[in-house]
């Protein structure tokens, strides 16, 4: 019996092919780039889509061939048929998912795939049911079977190959490729069909009848709708994965900023304070260098470092060290300003770098900061009083590089060490003299004694009980005319060193002696002067005939000369410094224990020395907190100064209630910044000797409140 073809169901069938080859592919790509769980469903979906393309396809093609006798199709053979497809399509899905597929894998694959579909094609034309049965060619019928595996074994290779291809171009390629390889398997197998003459369908007995056209676009419909569903949702997935995908980079790119933030942040901060470190200072140095080269700004580093926090480390271990460091930096953060650069450099010093405004006073910075740091502070529920030293450097005026501006606020702050606790230095030249500038330094010197650049400045020593005037401490000063301002300290060692102190000193003692007689002349009979004696001069033969002759010629009663020497000078030759000392109290001169308690006499030796006065150093003084610890170290060497018969000076006061409280305890006579600074001859008459001062005086900085500090 002979037939004939439907051809726009023909080209019906091959684009429904088409289509679920391309449904397959993207269904592979699917299952490739879900998770597991995922991925099975993906490949289920995708098996029962592909196997109802396909099954569509050969329902279609089927269809599509006219015979000239009523046809029909028995359910359940039809059904079997298509699960052969869906089966079939599963496999090949799961068969390209893996990870590989060598040769020994897809072949046999193939021919399995191969032959389901052929399976599929021969059921779905048995559920026709013919009588009699439908026979088929030889030959045509093993190329069937053989273009089935063919195409199967190609489709493995396909999907396998693009599932990581996403071109549109080569996916179509690919579809196109399948489809036609699928419906040429099928159009084979019809052509191996053969429908004996007076053949009858026996399917139409409870089977399904239809006409033809109707039916296959009843299946095209619903295959359509099925493979639309499965595409539609494979694209909504692609987009929910894209987003996820756009999201997790965003986070991922969030969580490496920041990731690289802090460890940025890491490499330029104190991991204990997070202040900045010396990586982060050097950069804003530099800056602060440009800055001052270019646009004419001015910047003052400030070093500062901790008095004794060695001790403190050793004495309550590292861990409340590391809270004091801590505690300390928060104290700076709040002095320094937003635009400030605050760093922790090693230890325990500190670093602030600060530009200067008109109008900013380096010396009201300094002072809040020693101010805020000498202040007692919890750690670990121990109140702590702690002290510091500071050196400051300024760009453009001392330095124009990094290295040369922390050098200098470094060599400040060392002198400020000098100075005693609590002090601070601005940077001078003379600070950081090499061995040869040293030298050079020195024949300055030499050349200067005697002439207008060496000096005495004094200051004023006040009665506790009444604050009368009872005399000035004379502090020696250098002009330099090239280094600027130096020291008594800075003189003293340079003399010691080149061996001028004898000259010097003996410079020093006449010129006192010649200021004391001048005051004595105007008036002011009862001041006395108070000078420092070098250890260097102790070991001098001739001191005691030169302070004769000094008194002698400038008609001086000696009670009112005092002598001022520490304790480690008297220890160094402790039987031969007594006994000048004791000609010298023999001559009636004082004699001042200057700074007691910083080193070693012992009782012995001080009750030997018939000293008139005993000289509380500024260290002490700093530690007069209520309740504190210095309070009663401070009342028994008051205690221990009067039971040996001598007055008891105080030196360093630099606020009211130190005085006040040094009043209530005993102390005899005062010195320090609050009561006034070290002044030129003219002015300290000016400002001292038409008034007396109150101890309940406000202004008790006698006027000289704005002048430089002096160092004492």
């Amino acid at each position: 019996m002979q037939g004939n073809y439907n051809f726009v169901l023909v080209a019906t069938s091959l684009l429904v092919a088409i289509l679920a080859s391309w449904t397959a592919l993207d269904m592979v790509d699917r299952v490739n780039k879900s998770r597991r769980n995922v991925a099975i469903g993906w490949l289920l979906a995708g098996g029962f889509s592909m196997g109802i393309g396909i099954w569509s396809m050969h329902f279609i093609g089927m269809l599509a061939f006219n015979l000239p006798i009523p046809v029909g199709y028995d359910l359940l053979i039809t059904l079997l048929s298509l699960s052969a497809a869906i089966a079939s399509s599963t496999f090949a899905l799961w068969l390209a998912s893996q990870s590989t597929l060598p040769n020994w894998r897809v072949l046999p694959g193939g021919v399995l795939m191969g032959c389901g579909i052929a399976a599929m094609h021969y059921l779905g034309m048995e559920a026709m049911q013919m009588r009699p049965a439908l026979s088929y060619d030889p030959l045509w019928f093993v190329l069937s079977i053989l273009l089935a595996i063919a195409a199967s074994w190609t489709a493995l290779r396909v999907f396998f190959a693009m599932r990581e291809n996403s071109r549109w171009s080569l996916r179509l390629a690919a579809s196109v490729l399948l489809g036609v390889a699928v419906v040429g398997m099928h159009y084979t197998g019809m052509a191996a069909t053969r429908v004996a003459e007076g053949a009858v369908c026996g399917a139409l007995r409870g089977g399904l009848q239809f006409k033809p056209g109707q039916m296959a676009v009843l299946v095209t419909l619903l295959t359509l709708g099925v493979l639309a569903i499965v595409l539609l949702m494979s694209m909504m997935d692609k987009r929910m994965e894209a987003r996820m995908l756009r999201m997790r980079n965003a986070m991922l790119s969030l969580s490496l900023e920041e990731a690289t933030s802090e460890l940025s942040q890491a490499g330029l901060r104190d991991p204990l304070t997070r202040l900045a470190n010396r990586h982060l200072l050097n950069t804003r140095l530099a800056d602060a260098i440009a800055a001052s080269a270019g646009a004419g700004q001015r910047h003052a580093l400030l070093v500062m470092d901790i008095d004794s926090f060695g001790n403190i480390n050793d004495a309550y271990g590292h861990r409340t060290g590391d809270q004091l460091l801590v505690a300390v930096a928060e104290r700076l953060r709040e002095l320094a300003r937003s635009n400030d650069t605050l760093a922790r450099t090693s230890g325990d010093e500190y670093v602030l770098l600060t530009r200067l405004e008109d109008g900013d006073d380096i010396e009201q910075l300094a002072g809040r900061i020693i101010d805020s740091l000498s202040s007692e502070v919890l750690v670990d529920g121990l109140p702590m009083t702690l002290g510091t030293n500071l050196g400051v450097a300024i760009t453009p005026d001392h330095a124009g590089s990094e290295e040369e501006l922390m050098s200098h606020a470094v060599a400040a702050m060392q002198q400020a060490k000098l100075d005693g606790r609590n002090k601070w230095q601005l940077y001078s030249a003379w600070m950081s003299q090499s061995s040869q500038e040293q030298f050079r330094l020195l024949a300055d010197l030499r050349q200067a004694i005697g002439s207008e650049q060496i000096s005495l400045h004094y200051q004023p020593k006040v009665r506790a009980l009444d604050g009368s005037i009872a005399g000035a401490v004379a502090l020696l000063r250098w002009d330099h005319p090239q280094l600027g301002s130096i020291p008594s300290e800075r003189v003293t060692r340079l003399a010691e060193r080149g061996g001028l102190c004898q000259q010097l000193g003996n410079w020093v003692l006449d010129q006192t002696c010649a200021q004391l007689q001048q005051w004595h002349r105007a008036g002011y009979r009862d001041w006395s002067m108070s000078v420092t004696l070098s250890p260097l001069q102790l070991q001098d033969p001739h001191l005691l005939a030169h302070v004769q002759d000094c008194l002698a010629r400038h008609q001086l009663p000696a009670r009112q000369l005092i002598l001022e020497i520490t304790e480690t000078t008297v220890m160094r030759d402790a039987q031969a410094a007594l006994a000048l000392l004791n000609s010298l109290s023999a001559l009636g001169v004082g004699i001042a224990i200057n700074d007691f308690g910083s080193g070693h006499a012992s009782l012995l030796n001080l009750k030997q020395l018939t000293a008139t006065e005993l000289k509380l150093g500024p260290s002490f003084i700093q530690e007069l907190e209520p309740g504190s610890n210095g309070v009663t170290i401070l009342a028994a060497l008051i205690a221990l100064g009067h039971g040996l018969d001598m007055a008891v000076v105080a030196n360093g006061i630099t606020t009211r209630e130190q005085r006040l409280r040094l009043e209530r305890m005993g102390c005899d006579y005062l010195l320090g910044h609050l009561i006034g600074v070290a002044v030129a001859p003219a002015r300290f008459e000016q400002l001292h000797a038409p008034r007396r001062l109150s101890s309940l005086d406000g202004d008790s900085m006698t006027g000289a409140r704005n002048l430089p500090p002096a160092t004492s």
